[in-house]
């Protein structure tokens, strides 16, 4: 019995060490470039930027103190697209803010450009706790 935890929990930090090494890179672009590339291609860029971001994103946890928020994307009549959850005890940060950082700048870019229209709603930064040893919202009905 003693054996086959003492495996399990190997594996287990194995996992976790797979995942963590594993950040999704995309080149930044910069300024001028955002300027002359075509919409379709930015539009697409944007897409594998989220795409990046939702599996870089990792919730595990053990404490509240290690589950945070951050601002994704932006709302075309101005503010924070909405919000995502992550722990920083299982998320490459340093990563996520370098695709969350590309993401926004194309994002803000494309929402002018594009001349796209939204709900136009304040979204509120959620508080986070750590449930079952996942990082989640914590309920308005928690409070």
């Amino acid at each position: 019995m003693g054996i086959i935890r003492s495996v399990s929990l190997v594996l287990m930090l194995v996992g976790q060490a797979c995942t963590q090494g594993s950040a999704v890179q995309i080149k930044p672009i910069d300024s001028d470039a955002l300027q002359t590339t075509p919409i379709s291609q930015l539009t697409a860029r944007e897409r594998r930027l989220a795409a990046a971001i939702g599996k870089s994103i990792h919730t595990a946890c053990e404490s509240h103190a290690q589950c945070k928020t951050v601002a994704q994307g932006f709302n075309p009549c101005g503010g924070v697209g909405h919000y995502r959850v992550y722990s920083t005890a299982t998320t490459d940060v340093e990563n996520l803010q370098m695709l969350l950082r590309q993401y926004n700048q194309i994002n803000s870019f494309l929402n002018k450009k594009m001349a796209r229209m939204g709900a136009c709603v304040i979204v509120d930064k959620p508080a986070t706790v750590c449930v079952a040893n996942q990082c989640v919202t914590r309920s308005p009905m928690l409070k």
